[in-house]
């Protein structure tokens, strides 16, 4: 029995989040601009995403016409993440440190963004 559209649909986002869940700080630091490295959800391969093509390249996006769940876990990842102003990696929002009004430094503006190593690194924390 074929599963309907809606029903598909359904099955790919909890793929996604699936996915985002368990490897949402690999997928993150896996980010070169807007592409990212998406694992499968059910074995060892990778896949390419870019999300400023709306691009994967799995099958799966040939064969639904839709976005597959690797794109909607990279798009999920995303927007759960930041870039350091600093080194310019990505990481989750949990892992970065904003800059206040009581760091004074002409390198960074108020509400800068820097991960753990680069925050340490100028006295941030």
């Amino acid at each position: 029995m074929r599963s309907t559209g809606a029903a598909s649909k359904i099955v790919g986002e909890e793929r996604a989040r699936k996915i985002a869940d368990e490897h949402a700080r690999e997928i993150a630091e896996s980010a070169v601009g807007a592409v990212y490295k998406v694992p499968g959800c059910t074995d060892a391969t990778y896949y390419v995403v870019s999300l400023s093509r709306g691009a994967c390249e799995c099958k799966d996006v040939q064969n639904q016409g839709a976005p597959c769940e690797h794109l909607l876990a990279a798009e999920i990842v995303n927007a759960k993440s930041a870039t350091c102003e600093d080194c310019n990696r990505r990481f989750l929002g949990r892992n970065l440190y904003e800059v206040t009004e009581d760091h004074e430094s002409l390198t960074w503006f108020v509400g800068d963004l820097l991960c753990r190593s680069c925050a340490i690194g100028h006295g941030i924390i």
